[in-house]
Order: C-alpha cells, then structure tokens, then sequence
C-alpha cells in the first residue's frame, strides 16, 4: 500500500482521443474533492461527469471520474480515475497535485 498520494497518467503521453489520469494513495479522495467539483466518493465504481477547477476554483473542463475504495482498487488503495477527452496542458496540473510544497515536482 503507498503512503503518499501519488497521481500518474495511465494513458500514453501526447496527443489523444481520450487521457486517464489515476490519483491513488492516502489522501488521494482529498486531492480529488479540492479538484472535481461535488465530488463524492460513495457508491464506489460509478462513474460521474463533473467539472474539474484549478486551484483558484476556475471551471477548467468536464470529464468523468470513478472512485475504486481501497482494498479493491487496481492498487489496493483509495484510487480516483479521471477521463478525459484528449490530453490537455491543464491535466499536466493534476498530475502535480499529490506534490506537497516540501516535496520536489520530479517530472
């Protein structure tokens, strides 16, 4: 099981028609209700489309996402799928929102 959140598109780099970006880990919900508006984790495996918004609350784009609750997930943790259509610079964002300010952006 990890410890730290930790967010990974799980779609090949670049252009495409549909992008998925998996958030998983302890604290992964948290991440997900600061990023997908209304979001709710409960009932698990549904998949919901919502509105995603940048840390100032802009509306940046729909998708959909689905909730898997650990210990049945892909990882064994609470895992947050998101999708999208295509792979915007924005989703880039997402995938920086598990680094913590005393954690270094890696990528």
């Amino acid at each position: 099981m990890l410890s730290d959140p930790i967010a990974a598109l799980a779609t090949a780099p670049g252009r495409s028609a549909i992008a998925v970006v998996r958030l998983s880990g302890e604290g992964a919900l948290d991440i997900a209700a600061r990023v997908v508006q209304g979001f709710r984790p409960s009932p698990p495996r549904e998949a919901r489309l919502a509105t995603f918004r940048d840390p100032t609350g802009e509306a940046i784009d729909r998708g959909l996402y689905i909730v898997f609750s650990a210990p049945r997930s892909y990882t064994g943790d609470d895992l947050v799928e998101g999708l999208f259509v295509g792979l915007d610079a924005w989703q880039w964002h997402l995938l920086r929102l598990d680094r913590s300010p005393e954690r270094p952006d890696h990528a």
